[in-house]
């Protein structure tokens, strides 16, 4: 440990290297002994990996199906047990650990061999003899990823230990230059093992590969073991460190060796605001310890705990392709006519690029460091990737598969690059104790995602819609290179922070909000579901209005009774129900509609049915809007204000538009990745995904908030404050602004007669006990009125992508990804504002600058207006996204200059109340306008909606424009 911090601090810190332990090198041979095993033992797999695609679709031909279910349980085994073999390998000695790989992986891989030529052989077994076909089939299957799981254990052993062992001590350009090497090995038995399979198949027989792929494997795993084992007995520091993990491990006992792991998740899970806080820890405590003896639970602690996360998180996503010349896209590109020796060479050449990579890799490395390296290759990736992109709208089937191997061979420079780098990271930044369980747990990471992919090769099994899965592959590299980017800025800002002595309170400031973008993820949601609606009951806007007025009616109804809850509770029991009931809502809803999507004509068969799903849908998705708003004020309305309290104005500034960026990033990212998978799969995939998307975050999402919260401290202090507020006071005096005002409001009623003065006054002083008039009045008390009401009426407004407008332009013809990618733009002019906004805030005052945003708005919005009056409807359709997209410029400046405003002026005890009744007040001006789309039903007439919103936008504007004039007795200078 001691070491790595050395490491961190002079990465940190712009030190010089850590000193260097000079002993002697091992000498070349054992290193070249080293390098020719791990060569031998990565050709069999190599081999493997490329012909398995071949023997399952010549075994059962015309279909991805057997293809695609081998890569399932593959993948799945690795997910599955890749933590195991981590920590197995962590355990055992070197020794047993090189005999238990090399003697699993050619056991494996013969027997695989031997299954395959007896199906391959007896191609008619599928018909005469079914049961012993899926035998054979199976123990296919099984005995592949039994040689897959091995075959991880040897990676692990050479590339995650041994190398760093043997380059401990030297120079840093030495653990360099080994794992190029590796890496170069590897890709040479990509480039040669598929050339030589391809040759034997084209030029021999498909039988005759498998053959030599049994032969292979036993012939050469004794020379395997023995290079190796040599390499094992000649260096001295290998021998040494197996001694000490020997050691480690006979000392401590299992609990002892999870104790770190136990720490910190009891640290992750430690709670504060409970009275009963000792009673909860001692429950939590148990359940941890039980779990941690989980080899999945411990080792997934470990790893998450590591400062490299989100790189491995990004590398993991790059399986999610079928782009790689693995067994779906090898099939496929044989389905469309290309021979077996032409994929071969042409898979030899995509590795000869992967190669050159390696080789680029240490001179690049050495100019712009290991993390700048990554953030290049990535990017670099996703560029080649964009040709098979293209491929997918390429009517010539021979142009399009040769375009599509164009693309996959040149974007392997970027990934070999991008691997090296991300491999060296955690060789840096892993300690010692971890590196074996880490390299578990990433491969089986990897293996899951690879996994989604061979499952999503199920769904879309027919090679003539491989498009899809191609579409898939390039969002997701996308996905990876922002989460990679995003680490890339988040390590350079720590790197700045440090030699700039900034405090680590500041860093917590500046990066606590980052858990918000997974929240805001509810945007898939409401850009789907007006299509979602559109699509139960075509050529009818009546659902889509119809989900629209329950949703914008319970947060008119519900959304002070959302402020005040949240006032009244602790901030951990907000966190807890917001991502309790968000989640669950959006699975409800998520299952709901696929299963109306799925039973379409349940509209005429069973109209019960179908009616009770529609109102479950809109149940469950108006509860997932009020769960959203609790979580919106608690950390829009409440946490950047106490983080920011004693900083610089420019603080809450800069906090406030990071927020807002974030949500936008989601209104960019999710509807374009939701529109694709729309068009180019299903609209009930689509839902599907909306489910697990809501199943697999919360977790996440509260680990995250949660850890900020703990982290601190002026958090945990005014929830305190806030609790004692409540304990110290009754109802009646936690509202004693109320009661003043209300007397006030009733002291002069023009009565002579004091008993019905004192009549009236009892009444107005019982309805000021409900919530509804209690929380109004608080509001209507408010400096921030004027702008409060503009902001308001901006919700009449169905320019903005909502489910009307998007059900409008679908129903125009414009495809939904179109929709997605437009939608995706107007979030990054979005996104602009938030960049834009605190430049202009410093220089012309929040007042100001929500004056030009709100006019800048308006003037966009008459591109919008014009289209209702252009007679070609495709026209007409993109000045309509234009007008939108380009507005959100001004909107946003303008939502976050009245944030602001309303930031600054409210009082602390009525903070949380004004954001509940602002966004009742937002969504009944919202309810309206869908109040008008069920009256204007028919997409035809959506451009009486437009003047209708241009019209509440002006309005909006003349408000502000009044307020400004009352407040600073002026307005343009």
């Amino acid at each position: 440990m001691r070491e790595t911090n050395q490491v961190r601090e002079s990465l940190l810190c712009h030190d010089s290297s850590p000193q260097l332990v000079h002993r002697n090198p091992p000498s070349s041979s054992l290193i070249l002994r080293l390098y020719l095993g791990h060569f031998l033992a990565r050709w069999g797999a190599r081999m493997w990996e490329f012909s398995v695609g071949l023997y399952m679709i010549n075994i059962w031909p015309d279909s991805l199906l057997l293809t695609a279910v081998y890569g399932v349980v593959e993948a799945s085994s690795t997910a599955l047990f890749g933590p195991i073999i981590g920590k197995l390998v962590n355990r055992l000695t070197y020794v047993q650990v090189l005999r238990l790989w090399l003697l699993t992986q050619n056991l494996s891989f013969i027997v695989a061999g031997i299954t395959v030529t007896w199906l391959l052989v007896h191609s008619g077994l599928r018909l005469s003899g079914f049961a012993l076909f899926i035998s054979l089939v199976v123990l296919t299957n099984v005995s592949g990823a039994m040689g897959t799981l091995s075959t991880l254990a040897g990676t692990i052993l050479v590339e995650r230990e041994w190398v760093i062992v043997i380059a401990n001590g030297e120079p840093p350009e030495v653990l360099t230059n080994m794992n190029s090497v590796i890496r170069r090995i590897d890709l040479s038995c990509k480039l040669f093992a598929p050339v030589a399979s391809g040759f034997i198949i084209s030029f021999i027989s498909l039988e005759a590969s498998a053959v030599a792929l049994a032969l292979w494997n036993i012939i050469s795993v004794w020379l395997q073991y023995w290079l190796l084992k040599s390499v094992y007995d000649g260096i001295p520091a290998l021998s040494e460190n197996d001694k000490k993990r020997k050691a480690r491990f006979e000392q401590k006992n299992p609990v002892e060796v999870s104790s770190s792991i136990s720490t910190d998740t009891e640290i992750l899970l430690s709670y504060k605001g409970s009275s009963s806080a000792l009673e909860e820890h001692s429950w939590k405590q148990k359940v941890i310890k039980r779990l941690s003896k989980v080899a999945f639970f411990d080792a997934w602690i470990v790893y998450l705990r590591q400062d490299v996360v989100l790189p491995g998180v990004a590398l993991s996503l790059l399986y999610f392709s079928v782009l790689s010349f693995g067994t779906l896209m090898t099939a496929t590109l044989e389905w469309k006519g290309i021979p077996a020796y032409v994929i071969g060479i042409v898979r030899g050449i995509s590795a000869t690029v992967g190669i050159a990579a390696t080789l680029l890799y240490p001179i690049l490395h050495t100019r712009i460091s290991t993390l700048r390296t990554g953030l290049w290759s990535i990017w670099t990736q996703w560029s080649f990737l964009l040709l098979c992109a293209a491929s997918v709208w390429i009517q010539n089937n021979n142009i399009s598969a040769w375009m599509l191997m164009g693309g996959v061979s040149a974007s392997r420079l970027g990934l070999w690059m991008f691997d090296l780098s991300v491999m060296q990271q955690m060789q840096d930044q892993v300690p010692d104790s971890d590196r074996c369980i880490v390299g578990g747990v990433q491969n089986s990471l990897q293996s899951i995602l690879h996994l989604l992919s061979y499952v999503s090769g199920i769904i879309v099994s027919n090679p003539k819609d491989f498009g899809k899965l191609t579409i898939l592959s390039v969002l997701s590299t996308m996905l990876a290179a922002v989460l990679y980017t995003f680490h890339v800025y988040r390590a350079r800002f720590r790197d700045e922070a440090f030699s700039s002595n900034i405090t680590a309170q500041d860093i917590i400031i500046t990066n606590c909000i980052r858990p918000n973008s997974i929240q805001a993820w509810p945007r898939m949601w409401e850009f789907s579901v007006g299509l979602y609606m559109m699509s139960v009951w075509p050529g009818s806007l009546i659902l889509t209005a119809v989900y629209g007025v329950v949703e914008a009616a319970s947060i008119a109804l519900f959304g002070p009774i959302v402020g005040q809850l949240v006032d009244k509770l602790t901030y951990v029991q907000v966190l807890r129900w917001w991502m309790l009931t968000q989640s669950v809502s959006f699975i409800v809803a998520g299952v709901t509609v696929t299963w109306l999507l799925v039973h379409s004509s349940m509209i005429n068969a069973g109209f019960a049915v179908c009616f009770s799903l529609i109102v479950l849908t809109n149940v469950s998705g108006a509860i997932g809007v009020l769960s959203t708003l609790a979580g919106t004020i608690l950390v829009e309305k409440e946490w950047v204000i106490v983080i920011a309290k004693g900083e610089p104005p420019k603080v809450l500034s800069n906090m406030n538009s990071v927020i807002r960026r974030i949500d936008l990033s989601c209104k960019l990212f999710a509807p374009v990745a939701s529109g694709f998978i729309i068009s180019f799969i299903s609209v009930e995939a689509s839902a599907v995904a909306l489910a697990l998307w809501n199943v697999t975050s919360v977790w996440l999402q509260y680990w995250l908030l949660k850890s900020v919260y703990d982290g601190i401290p002026a958090l945990s202090e005014s929830d305190e404050k806030r609790k004692a507020r409540f304990d110290q006071k009754g109802q009646v005096e936690r509202n004693p602004s109320m009661s003043t005002d209300t007397k006030v409001l009733v002291s002069h009623l023009g009565s002579t007669s004091p008993f019905k003065v004192y009549s009236w006054r009892q009444n107005i002083e019982r309805l000021s006990k409900a919530t509804f008039l209690d929380a109004w009045i608080v509001y209507l008390q408010q400096d921030v009125l004027l702008p409060g009401l503009a902001v308001c009426l901006l919700y009449y407004n169905i320019l903005s992508f909502g489910p009307l407008m998007t059900a409008t332009l679908v129903w125009k013809g414009i495809p939904a990804y179109i929709v997605g990618i437009v939608r995706g733009i107007s979030a990054v002019v979005g996104i602009a504002a938030t960049l834009l906004y605190p430049f202009l805030h410093a220089r012309i005052s929040t007042l100001r600058t929500g004056l030009w945003a709100i006019w800048i708005q308006w003037s966009f919005l008459l591109l919008c207006f014009a289209s209702v009056w252009i007679q070609d409807s495709n026209f007409s359709a993109w000045m309509l996204m234009a007008g939108g997209a380009t507005s959100q410029i001004g909107l946003y400046m303008f939502d976050l200059s009245v944030t602001q405003q309303v930031q600054d002026e409210v009082p602390e005890s009525d903070r949380c109340i004004v954001g509940g009744v602002q966004n009742s007040l937002q969504s009944s001006v919202n309810l309206l306008s869908y109040v008008m789309g069920i009256i204007i039903s028919n997409p035809k007439d959506f451009g009486k909606l437009t003047v209708l919103s241009v019209l509440a936008a002006t309005l909006a504007a003349l408000l502000y424009s009044f307020h400004t004039y009352r407040v600073r007795k002026y307005l343009l200078v």
